[in-house]
């Protein structure tokens, strides 16, 4: 999607989609519905690896076929926000529990 986008580019920019890749809606996922935006490549890296830390530290686990051959995986929702925690609101609520993960430079 990128390439068709921008053409020419190159480093230091790099290729963000949301939602993230690594998720089942991710735009690895599906050929369309998802969003993407040129970043700064050390950017990019660094958001990857605190996915990775987040998906961790909260067992976030991959879809995947469980022993009885089912899909399984752990549900769970992002609210983007400018700063500080936010909690759902509106008509419907995600399951699960809002989640505030902050980083010593968010501080």
């Amino acid at each position: 999607m990128c390439r068709s986008l921008w053409a020419t580019c190159q480093y230091p920019d790099s290729c963000d989609e949301y939602p993230f890749a690594s998720t089942k809606e991710g735009a690895a996922s599906t050929p369309s519905n998802y969003s993407v935006e040129l970043i700064k490549l050390e950017d990019n890296c660094a958001s990857g690896s605190r996915l990775g830390w987040f998906y961790q530290q909260n067992r976030i686990i991959p879809e995947h076929r469980n022993d009885r051959g089912l899909m399984a995986g752990t549900p769970f929702y992002v609210s983007v926000v400018t700063s500080g925690p936010s909690n759902p609101k509106g008509p419907s609520t995600p399951d699960g529990l809002p989640l505030s993960e902050r980083f010593c430079d968010e501080q």
